[in-house]
């Protein structure tokens, strides 16, 4: 069950944050709308974040330890970082250098160069990217910033937790499991840092970019080939290790869901709600309506709904 006490040092860092980041809203609906047969759902609606991102709690809180004289901040993360730190830095008057696939979404293309960001596309893997940012840090004197290796990076993304449990206590509700999308597992990560044991956390990813389930069932990193709706978004082959770690840790259940449920999930999404979510964003929503994930009929349960990196959709159509 989600309590309302809390560390200290997260409440005292998040106070720290709040000054660049949203406090995004809380809507608690009927699961009968989505064809659910459950207590009512509690949507932790971060797709209202800057960016239409979570991750810019992330890239908020790294920044923050950024050194006065630094001027260029590189990394060679997945797009809605990548995203995330280009609005951040230049909020900061920072550089941002960014390495990026050259599948990686228009919509979100549009959204760096916006934010004035120097943009190196890259088509030979993220692990190349990863090592050519690298190189030109170390060459040029910039600043690296790889979130899914960042302790301070995950404890950004651990605020959620702590805001969500902060607003369904003033709604006098309580969660009793929350399910959380996963592409790189960052946000996953500063969720089980914050939650501790406070609630039940179930992990979700599309089927066709599971790096996270693959590794769990043969308890080791495994890399995936990524495909489906989530090529050129923020799903990764293979997860970082330290999040691997703490996913074997403190998961309560992992699961997938194909591309066809994810599709629907964003249909109902739209449909009840008016709110448009890029796939990641709906992954927590399509375990459910999928049933990949059955709830109890008394259980009370939270999803996060990260992002919507979109461009104009015709609903009906796509679906």
């Amino acid at each position: 069950m989600l309590k309302t006490t809390e560390h200290s040092s997260l409440a005292s860092f998040a106070r720290r944050l709040n000054s660049f980041v949203r406090q995004t809203p809380v809507q608690v609906v009927d699961a009968s709308d989505f064809g659910l047969s459950c207590a009512p759902l509690t949507l932790k609606l971060e797709l209202l974040q800057y960016c239409s991102n979570a991750k810019m709690r992330a890239a908020s809180a790294y920044c923050q330890t950024i050194d006065a004289d630094v001027s260029t901040i590189v990394s060679a993360c997945a797009p809605d970082e990548a995203m995330a730190l280009a609005h951040v830095a230049r909020q900061r008057g920072l550089r941002a250098r960014l390495h990026i696939s050259t599948t990686t979404p228009y919509a979100q293309v549009a959204r760096m160069r916006a934010a004035n960001a120097e943009l190196i596309f890259d088509s030979r893997g993220e692990t190349h990217r990863r090592r050519s940012a690298q190189k030109w840090a170390r060459r040029f004197g910039g600043v690296l910033y790889d979130p899914r290796r960042s302790h301070v990076a995950r404890q950004g993304l651990a605020t959620i937790g702590l805001e969500l449990a902060g607003q369904i206590n003033d709604d006098q509700s309580e969660i009793d499991t929350l399910i959380v999308p996963v592409a790189t597992g960052a946000t996953m990560a500063g969720l089980v840092e914050w939650s501790q044991g406070r609630v039940k956390l179930v992990a979700v990813e599309a089927q066709r970019a599971a790096a996270l389930y693959q590794s769990l069932r043969v308890g080791h990193l495994r890399r995936v080939e990524v495909s489906g709706l989530t090529v050129g978004g923020p799903g990764t082959r293979r997860l970082a290790p330290e999040i691997f770690r703490l996913a074997q840790q403190s998961l309560s259940d992992a699961v997938v869901v194909s591309d066809a449920a994810i599709v629907e999930a964003q249909y109902h999404l739209w449909s009840q709600l008016r709110l448009a979510a890029d796939p990641i964003g709906v992954l927590g929503l399509a375990a459910l309506t999928s049933e990949a994930y059955v709830p109890r009929p008394d259980e009370r349960v939270g999803v996060i709904v990260p992002s919507a990196h979109l461009g104009p959709i015709d609903w009906e159509a796509a679906r």
